[in-house]
C-alpha cells in the first residue's frame, strides 16, 4: 500500500513539474502581441523563452531525479511531491521573470 501511495505522490509531483509548460502557451501570448505593438527590443533569454517554451519540460527531471536518489527510498514520495511542487514554483517565477525583463532592460 505504501508503494501506490508514493508512486501516486510521484505522478503528483510530475504534474505539478508540468504547470509551468501548460500554462506558458496562455502567458507568452499577450505579452508578444504587447511588445510587438510597443516596438520593444526583446533580450535572448526572453526570445529563447518565447521561441522554445518545451524547454520547460526539463522541470520534470528535477522530480526524477529526486525519486531516483537511493537515499531517500523510504520517504521518496513525498519528496517527489515537494520536488514537483518546487519546480513549479520556480518555472512560473522563471517565467514571469523572463517576460517582464524587456519592459525594465533599456536598449541603448
Amino acid at each position: 500500500m505504501n508503494s501506490i501511495r508514493n508512486q501516486g505522490l510521484f505522478v503528483a509531483g510530475l504534474v505539478l513539474a508540468m504547470v509551468p509548460w501548460l500554462l506558458a502557451p496562455s502567458t507568452i501570448s499577450p505579452f508578444l502581441v504587447l511588445y510587438g505593438t510597443l516596438n520593444v527590443r526583446i533580450p535572448a533569454a526572453t526570445r529563447l523563452l518565447i521561441d522554445y517554451p518545451q524547454g520547460l519540460l526539463a522541470l520534470p527531471l528535477f522530480v526524477l531525479a529526486v525519486w531516483c536518489y537511493p537515499g531517500w527510498k523510504a520517504r521518496r514520495g513525498k519528496a517527489s511531491l515537494s520536488a514537483g511542487l518546487a519546480a513549479s514554483a520556480i518555472g512560473y517565477l522563471l517565467i514571469v521573470t523572463l517576460l517582464y525583463w524587456p519592459t525594465f532592460v533599456r536598449s541603448s
